[in-house]
């Protein structure tokens, strides 16, 4: 599967005040909202005898820059990403699945959320996690 997407925002007449007390108004484009987004996946299904199966997956995710808040300030800007993951599972059968992972393939780090304290002067990031790697079993009843 394949899928993507353009988003075009606009605010208008936002109001922002600088540290000497002044303000300012002008259109801006909404927080969280990159402008291009594009998301794929691919499994592929071998039959084994006695009913079991081996599928593997991938699927990946891109999303362009984007602010974080409306006023678009350039210290909340989040640099856009491109992140993949892996899955292999194999069920024994209908009721039990053994299933191993990795989220993050390329171990890439990026900001999540940004939080602007000006008052204090800094602004604080929040990342994604880093490459994760593990195993499930999933029993159905």
């Amino acid at each position: 599967t394949l899928g993507g997407s353009y988003l075009s925002t606009r605010i208008r007449a936002v109001t922002n005040s600088l540290p000497d007390g002044t303000t300012y108004t002008a259109d801006r484009e909404m927080a969280n909202a990159p402008k291009w987004t594009a998301n794929g996946s691919i499994a592929y299904e071998v039959p084994l005898p006695n009913g079991r199966k081996l599928t593997f997956s991938w699927d990946g995710n891109y999303r362009s820059s984007r602010y974080t808040n409306n006023f678009n300030d350039p210290s909340v800007l989040l640099s856009g990403y491109f992140k993949h993951n892996a899955n292999i599972s194999f069920d024994l059968n209908d009721n039990l699945q053994f299933q191993a992972f990795v989220r993050n393939i390329s171990n890439k780090l990026s900001g999540t959320k940004a939080y602007q304290f000006n008052d204090l002067g800094y602004t604080q990031f929040i990342y994604s996690e880093p490459r994760v790697y593990g195993g499930s079993v999933l029993f159905r009843f």
